[in-house]
C-alpha cells in the first residue's frame, strides 16, 4: 500500500497480511499485520521466478518465446507497479533475463540458465 498525504511528509509503502487460523469457512483468528514494503519483496521475487519458470510461454517475433508481462499480470494477480519492480529486481540480479520480443515490442521473460 502506498499512502498519499495531502500535508504531511511522505510515508513510507508498506502491506498489509491478512492470516487466518483454523478452517476457511469458519477461522478461529484472523491476524492483520502491517509489514514494511522491502521486508516480502524476497518472497514476491521468488513467486515471480517461480512464474517465469513455469507458465506457459509465448513464440517471439525477435529473439527466443518466453513468459509475457500480460500471461504473468494474469496469473499473479499483482498490481502493474507491483510486478515491474519484481521483474526489474530479478533482471538485476541476473536471475531472470529478456529473452526476446513479442508484438508491440513487449518484452518476453525467461530464467537465466547460464
Amino acid at each position: 500500500m502506498e499512502v498519499q498525504t495531502k500535508d504531511s511528509a511522505p510515508v513510507p509503502a508498506f502491506r498489509l497480511v491478512i492470516e487466518s487460523e483454523g478452517p476457511a469457512h469458519a477461522p478461529g483468528v484472523v491476524r492483520l499485520t502491517a509489514k514494511d514494503e522491502d521486508s516480502g519483496a524476497a518472497d514476491a521475487d521468488d513467486v515471480v521466478f517461480q512464474a517465469v519458470a513455469t507458465l506457459p510461454k509465448t513464440d517471439a517475433l525477435v529473439g527466443r518465446a518466453g513468459v509475457a508481462f500480460v500471461t504473468l499480470l494474469e496469473a499473479l494477480k499483482r498490481s502493474e507497479k507491483t510486478l515491474r519492480r519484481s521483474l526489474k529486481r530479478l533482471r538485476d540480479s541476473g536471475r531472470i533475463v529478456v529473452t526476446g520480443q513479442a508484438t508491440k515490442q513487449a518484452a518476453l521473460y525467461g530464467v537465466n540458465n547460464s
